[in-house]
């Protein structure tokens, strides 16, 4: 924290124990910025506590071998939960998968997440972490062949049998089919996770519902 030791030999002076007195009150416990807000490079050392007024976000200041400083998170409070603005046709075309997009965002339920998130229809990570998600797909109401959810990693879907749900479909009361995935994994900053999906009722079936809900469980480095 640059504070100064005077040596065993010297008499104590009032002018580095004031010095001192301000760095610790400068910089215990964290230095307080408002969100978004990086502190000058003079104010920074290697272990300090970053902390954002609002956003909740705590990052580490970590010495790099440039002389400046990288941004190692320790908390970063996030929840983003992207929809489909408009039904989606699906393809009647079984085991084929198909990207699911979302296009929109439901602003009352984004914390440190925006549309800024969605990426090419998928939800885009904008830190490293563990991330857990929900994703809903609902089709219309048909009893012919089977629905399909699956979950894509990097725009390919995963189909190991922890994240694919396939169901026959219903033929009773008219009611929309409704999938869901619930799982967890890691991400880095830029990968993303969507949904896809397939039918096979023999042609076109509208996806009446795409979601994706996303939390981070914690910043990893």
């Amino acid at each position: 924290m640059g504070l100064t030791k005077p040596a065993g030999s010297e008499a104590r002076s009032v002018t580095p124990l004031n010095t001192n007195s301000d760095l610790l009150d400068k910089f215990a416990p964290c230095i307080l910025v408002n969100d978004g807000v990086t502190p000058p490079t003079g104010d920074l050392y290697d272990g300090a506590l970053v902390k954002e007024r609002t956003s909740g976000i705590i990052w580490e200041a970590r010495k790099n071998g440039g002389g400046t400083f990288d941004k190692v998170y320790v908390r970063y409070p996030l929840h983003f939960q992207g929809t489909a603005s408009a039904t989606y046709p699906v393809s009647s075309s079984a085991g084929v998968w198909a990207n699911m997009p979302i296009d929109a965002v439901n602003a009352a339920y984004c914390k440190n997440s925006s549309a800024a998130q969605i990426v090419g229809a998928r939800f885009s990570a904008p830190v490293k972490g563990i991330y857990q998600f929900t994703m809903r797909l609902a089709f219309v109401s048909n009893g012919t062949g089977e629905r399909a959810i699956g979950y894509e990693a990097n725009g390919v879907t995963v189909t190991g049998e922890e994240y694919i749900n396939s169901i026959v479909a219903s033929s009773s009361g008219g009611q929309p089919l409704k999938l869901t995935i619930i799982t967890s994994t890691l991400l880095g900053v830029g990968d993303t996770a969507g949904v896809s999906g397939w039918q096979n009722s023999g042609g076109n079936l509208n996806a009446t519902f795409i979601g994706i809900k996303a939390a981070m469980i914690e910043p990893i480095q």
